[in-house]
């Protein structure tokens, strides 16, 4: 994985389009390997839940936003 770190071009965030059973996990694998990651979530407490566990959360109607 090339990464500032390593003098690579660090990688683009991962989007992660919902954050149910296996979005959340996906999340949690990527960002357990040093990508930043940016979930979706419709409900305000669980985008607070999703950045407690260092993500960055946005209201899917805000994608456009989000994306690099």
């Amino acid at each position: 994985m090339a990464t500032a770190a390593t003098g690579g071009d660090p990688q683009p965030p991962l989007i992660v389009l919902g954050t149910g059973y296996v979005g959340t996990r996906l999340a949690a694998a990527a960002l357990a390997r040093g990508r930043q990651v940016r979930a979706s979530s419709r409900s305000p407490e669980r985008r607070e839940a999703l950045q407690k566990q260092g993500l960055e959360p946005f209201e899917p109607r805000n994608l456009s936003r989000v994306l690099p």
